[in-house]
């Protein structure tokens, strides 16, 4: 049984079981907010976005039908977080942010001693901060997300969530060098994504997550500071991170996008043409896997047609058609799409912007010249996201995993 097929069997039995009747109340928050998280986790391999509006739904009132004190309040409020900070990743709809950060926020105060609940409570929060820093630019939101993730970091007990703790902190932190330039805040980025490669197991077994932030710090070390071999380091990471990435959905088209960036900068740094056809090839692959309506595709279609336009000689000129056509497409979806989605940044320019994690789900700048792929988590999602996690610490889009990005303005 493949993995979609196990997700809509989880939905419809949820479905059935919310349905009968004459069941408590407390019952039937509970069972919202578990249909809400199969809905959610359905959105993110196969995403449709009537499972994540009722998904998002059934998190409000299921947190709202229940007493404070209920005994699965902060797994609730946890779902909740997830599953608006997925829904603004996803749309670009900013009361989805600020509940998300409002639901985090009170799941930690019923949760204060050192958990697992909490660790995953404290990583969607900061996934989410982040995302609106990424939107509004205030610093404080990204200084209290890093404060939020720091507390993961340390913690003492083999959380399952650290990986991606440690690695949505990367993210932060990478964020915040592209913003103050503090070349301190890229090296504790560096290690961050380090020690989460690792507690996974090293890059063979890390997971798309994990990997793709260290790729993103990898190659801002490369452009920042033209650090030998970080290219082809980030290059090879980003390389296992679409390997280990699903075979569709957002986070696939987010990986193969920082992949093709990885492969169009080599190609800028003297690497021969055929690396740069291939990542053409990822690029439109990625475009494909994308929905028509979603915000982040013109991001996409932008670094496409750039890419385009870097093909020399005789290819040339076929490419210039493609890449003014791209460019159309991406013109058009943007005048449709008033609320761009969190991260996604500007066509050609360096920039950061948001979460991924996964991470969330949107593009991002990438080395100079083009806009990069990140994804938040919940999944990060990803510097990931997210990516936000679900309550037992998973991955919420698979999350906070983001793609890397070039400098601010």
């Amino acid at each position: 049984m493949s993995r979609l097929d196990a997700l809509n069997e989880a939905v419809d039995l949820r479905r059935d079981l919310l349905a009968e009747p004459g069941i408590e109340a407390s019952v039937t928050a509970h069972r919202r907010s578990n249909l809400s998280r199969a809905l959610c986790d359905r959105f993110i391999l196969a995403p449709r976005r009537q499972d994540l509006e009722e998904a998002s739904d059934l998190a409000r009132r299921s947190v709202t039908e229940v007493s404070p004190d209920d005994s699965e309040m902060a797994s609730m409020l946890v779902n909740a977080a997830r599953t608006l900070g997925i829904a603004y990743a996803s749309y670009g709809i900013r009361t989805d942010l600020d509940d998300s950060i409002g639901y985090g926020s009170r799941a930690l105060q019923v949760m204060t001693a050192p958990s697992d609940p909490r660790m995953t409570a404290l990583l969607n929060t900061a996934s989410s901060l982040r995302m609106r820093f990424d939107r509004t630019g205030q610093l404080r939101d990204l200084d209290d997300s890093i404060a939020l993730l720091r507390e993961s970091a340390v913690a003492q007990g083999a959380w399952p969530s650290r990986p991606e703790n440690l690695s949505e902190l990367a993210g932060a932190l990478t964020d915040r060098f592209l913003l103050l330039s503090d070349a301190a805040d890229l090296d504790d980025a560096e290690q961050m994504a380090r020690r989460s490669v690792s507690s996974r197991g090293g890059v063979a077994v890390a997971g798309p997550l994990c990997l793709t932030n260290l790729g993103n710090v990898l190659m801002q070390q490369h452009i920042a500071f033209h650090r030998p071999g970080a290219l082809d380091e980030a290059l090879e990471v980003y390389r296992a991170a679409a390997n280990e990435s699903e075979r569709i959905g957002t986070l696939r088209a987010v990986h193969l996008s920082n992949l093709a960036s990885a492969m169009a900068e080599q190609f800028v740094a003297g690497g021969d043409q055929a690396g740069l056809v291939d990542a053409i090839a990822l690029r439109q692959d990625a475009c494909l896997m994308l929905e028509e309506d979603d915000p982040t595709r013109t991001d996409y279609l932008q670094n496409l047609a750039q890419d385009l336009l870097l093909l020399p000689g005789a290819s040339r000129d076929a490419s210039q058609i493609n890449a003014v056509r791209a460019l159309e497409e991406a013109s058009l979806l943007r005048s449709a799409s008033p609320v761009r989605r969190a991260g996604s940044g500007s066509a050609g320019g360096p920039r950061g912007s948001v979460h991924p994690p996964l991470g969330g789900l949107s593009p991002q700048p990438q080395a100079r010249r083009r806009t990069h792929a990140r994804c938040r988590r919940q999944a990060a999602p990803p510097g990931g996201a997210p990516p936000l996690a679900n309550e037992h610490g998973g991955p919420l889009l698979g999350g906070g995993d983001r793609g890397h990005q070039g400098r601010r303005p």
